[in-house]
């Protein structure tokens, strides 16, 4: 997918050992079903090319996921976050917009952020010091 090879670019060429942090794994906001969610499947491509995947998303139901879960749930934004190289939004969940995002930025370990959705453009992530790569966009 062209998401992939956009995140696959951000991370340097290779997603093998890379912390790959997902925000939002529903198939749309305010639902709490993962069937026929394309964040799903994609989530399953991140994995499958050797990346270290941490997913959250405050209403999934992970009991729907099928066959063998290739992430590790995280309990909060912050869960997802610190830590991963890069951080990818997959479904515009209004908390993302809420997130203390300067409280989440480690100077210590720039992170880039994948937005999908262009859904957090107007935040200005890379004022904070963030990487920040929306679709359609640099």
């Amino acid at each position: 997918t062209a998401i992939l090879s956009k995140l696959t670019k951000i991370a340097g060429n290779s997603l093998r050992n890379k912390k790959i942090g997902i925000l939002g794994l529903t198939y749309k906001p305010g639902t709490s079903t993962l069937r026929r969610s394309l964040p799903a499947e994609i989530v399953r491509l991140i994995s499958g090319s050797g990346a270290e995947v941490t997913v959250y998303d405050p209403k999934a139901d992970y009991d729907e996921w099928e066959g063998k879960k290739v992430f590790t749930e995280a309990q909060t934004i912050e869960g997802a976050v610190r830590g991963s190289d890069v951080v990818v939004l997959l479904t515009e969940w209004p908390d993302f917009l809420r997130a203390q995002w300067k409280k989440l930025y480690n100077p210590a370990k720039p992170q880039s952020i994948l937005d999908t959705k262009n859904f957090l453009s107007d935040l200005n992530l890379k004022g904070i010091g963030f990487g920040y790569h929306g679709v359609g966009r640099n």
